[in-house]
């Protein structure tokens, strides 16, 4: 970063008798607006040297840099701001707090401003700890997109060295080796390998950015268009290779449906012949399933337990050839069903477990193909007068 000007400003350490997550004396400095606090004992031999240091200096007589570390690679970051406090812990890697990423000592953020380290991390991990930390306040933020990063991973080979890996580990090993730390040529070859991936993670960091500007940055958007321009197409046309060789209601089949939502043409999903998809229990956002009322050739859609919500529901306009829609046990209501009024195919609609009440004995008489309705755990207060309202239809509840 380089600030040998504020750097100048400060320098000493403050004291403290003790500290959140260090055991016993520690001490603080602070450097622009971010401080960092230490061990008393690593301190000490920082602080006593009397030099300030900054990104252009080197260091002639202390034994360990830590300021040169922490402060020169905040520039790795979106936003160097983003990181208000970090601490440098001497608890033990045994700590449970302290969660380790293939092996290695990693960040744990305990809130987007603040990390800890354990005093083990060497300076050349320091960096890749510090936007691990980011990566995992990313990732907990974004169900829907790391979701279907998940689906990437499981669609592509992954390397033996990362095969074991949990879902996040993946995900920030790729942010933080590939779109922060890796050379061009390396950047280039894992977009080819593995576009899918490439792709999903780089949806999440334009999301990031797009919804909280504090986070973007020149680079991110620099690996951003490189995957949508060299990447996006590679993976559009794996997915549609996938979907072509596999049977409909396989997991492959339902993973690249599912991707080629996020990412397809309009073109490509309208020309899918895919007549069911099941997404219960998924995580789901508006643009996903306006995306979704693309493919039109839907005979058989369970949106049951997903985060479908009351407003969310109008791309079902979209879906004509619908037969079975299952809406069970999601926080729709009755004016959710508007859109699939007047539907000339539906044949059985599940409603069990959701706040749906009489004001749905004006709706579903308009669909006359009915033949089946769940309506078990809702808030009708009395089935009957439904079963009255469709008859020839079997009503449960």
């Amino acid at each position: 970063m380089g600030r040998s000007a504020e750097v100048s400003e400060t320098r000493k350490f403050e004291s403290h008798l003790n500290y959140d997550f260090i055991d016993g004396p520690a001490r603080s400095y602070k450097q622009g607006e971010l401080r960092v606090v230490l061990p008393e004992t690593l301190a000490g031999e920082v602080g006593n040297t009397g030099q300030e240091l900054d990104q252009s200096s080197k260091e002639r007589t202390l034994k360990l840099p830590i300021q040169d570390t922490i402060f020169g690679v905040l520039k790795l970051l979106p936003n160097p701001d983003l990181v208000k406090e970090i601490i440098v812990s001497n608890l033990s890697e045994e700590q449970s707090f302290v969660p380790e990423l293939f092996g290695q000592p990693a960040a744990h953020a305990l809130e987007p401003a603040r990390l800890v380290l354990p005093m083990a991390v060497q300076p050349s991990e320091f960096s890749k700890a510090v936007v691990d930390g980011w990566a995992k306040f990313v990732w907990l933020g974004h169900p829907l997109e790391t979701h279907l990063f998940r689906y990437a991973t499981l669609l592509e080979p992954v390397s033996q060295s990362d095969s074991n890996a949990t879902d996040f580990e993946k995900f920030a090993l790729y942010t933080v080796q590939m779109f922060f730390l890796a050379s061009e040529n390396t950047f280039k070859e894992f977009i080819e390998k593995a576009p899918l991936s490439a792709v999903t993670v780089a949806q999440i960091l334009k999301r990031v950015c797009d919804d909280a500007p504090i986070h973007d940055s020149t680079h991110i958007r620099h690996c951003i268009e490189r995957t949508e321009r060299f990447a996006i197409p590679a993976a559009q046309k794996n997915l549609l290779t996938h979907i072509k060789k596999s049977t409909e209601n396989d997991d492959v089949h339902d993973i690249a449906v599912k991707l080629l939502v996020f990412i397809g043409t309009d073109e490509q999903l309208a020309s899918l012949a895919t007549k069911s998809l099941d997404l219960s229990g998924e995580p789901l956002a508006p643009d996903y399933l306006s995306r979704l009322g693309r493919v039109s050739s839907l005979e058989s859609l369970n949106l049951s337990q997903s985060t479908l919500t009351r407003e969310g529901t109008g791309f079902l306009k979209d879906l004509p050839n619908l037969r079975r829609l299952n809406l069970a046990n999601t926080r729709i209501m009755s004016s959710s069903l508007n859109p699939i009024r007047g539907a000339q195919h539906l044949e059985e609609l599940d409603l069990s477990g959701t706040s749906v009440n009489e004001s749905i004995l004006g709706i579903l008489p308009k669909i006359s193909t009915l033949k089946w309705v769940d309506v078990t755990y809702t808030d009708l207060p009395n089935v009957e007068d439904l079963r009255a309202a469709l008859p020839g239809c079997k009503v449960v509840g």
